[in-house]
């Protein structure tokens, strides 16, 4: 199956076209072309919890609910998503920082928006949280 997230293939959204993976701008919103399951979705920056690394591939989890998995790594979504800026928790995770409800610090882990916690490493949590 071709991945059209690295692909020039143009769709028409909201009376303006954009590359798939693009980020474009809608009524003052950031908007991301994603392919998920032979469809474009389009996906507004507020819309990002958190995304998990799984290999080569990852998933990406969004505020409705629903999640999209892709065949590329954490680390291109992260560059390519970069209108938000994710903080790296863990090796296997990053979060959208407007998500975060509550850190706990004795535990290593964060609450994102929706009641999940998310396992975070002890460098990388002191690192990025201090510094926000």
């Amino acid at each position: 199956m071709q991945d059209a997230t690295s692909s020039f293939i143009t769709i028409t959204t909201l009376n303006q076209t954009a590359e798939i993976g693009q980020i474009y701008k809608h009524n003052h919103l950031t908007v991301f072309c994603i392919w998920d399951r032979n469809r474009y979705k389009q996906i507004k920056a507020v819309d990002f919890l958190y995304m998990e690394a799984d290999g080569n591939y990852s998933s990406i989890y969004l505020a409705d609910g629903t999640s999209i998995y892709t065949s590329k790594p954490l680390k291109y979504w992260v560059e390519k998503l970069d209108a938000i800026q994710w903080l790296r928790i863990h090796q296997s995770f990053a979060v959208n920082p407007t998500k975060i409800e509550k850190v706990l610090w004795k535990n290593k882990q964060i609450l994102v928006t929706g009641g999940k916690l998310l396992q975070a490493s002890r460098r990388l949590i002191k690192f990025n949280l201090i510094n926000l």
